[in-house]
């Protein structure tokens, strides 16, 4: 009777997943990316002045108050300084480095310390302040958000979010 023997060594597959836990293990670099892109999409509520749906139009008592001419004002952006608090320069260029955005080996935080950022973001319905909220992922930044996570695992990136 004949024997047949089928043997299979899991050498190349055994590295490929040691690699990966490597990674899994510190994933700095992607998170880091994460806060670029968090800062970017940001950037972007802000330029687009809400997103997907623009933000409420200021009140016309807001509009009296603001700084320069109020037919050019631009919502949230008074005096910059919610921007600079998010990660955004003097230039009004979103940099990691000039605001609350920090990340680790496991997670990406963006914040601010201004004080009422929270009313903007979340609203104030009985001070009549609608929400405002421009700390929040689009469906693009999810989208990408999942390719740059396969990415990682696989060995591929960093990216540049700029």
């Amino acid at each position: 009777m004949a024997e047949y023997l089928i043997q299979y060594q899991l050498g190349d597959v055994t590295e490929l997943l040691t690699a990966v836990e490597t990674r899994l293990g510190d994933a700095s670099d992607l998170m880091a990316d994460v806060l670029l892109l968090l800062i970017r999409s940001t950037q972007l509520n802000f330029d687009a002045q809400g997103r997907p749906d623009r933000w409420a139009d200021l009140a016309p008592s807001t509009l009296a108050r603001r700084r320069g001419d109020p037919d050019t004002a631009q919502i949230l952006r008074d005096t910059g300084l919610l921007m600079q608090s998010l990660g955004a320069g003097s230039s009004g260029a979103f940099e990691a480095a000039d605001g609350f955005g920090e990340s680790d080996e496991f997670t990406a935080t963006l914040g601010t310390n201004r004080p009422g950022a929270d009313a903007l973001q979340l609203g104030n319905p009985g001070g009549n302040l609608p929400a405002r909220e421009h700390v929040l992922f689009q469906a693009q930044d999810y989208e990408d958000l999942d390719q740059m996570q396969e990415d990682f695992v696989m060995g591929l990136g960093p990216y540049a979010f700029a």
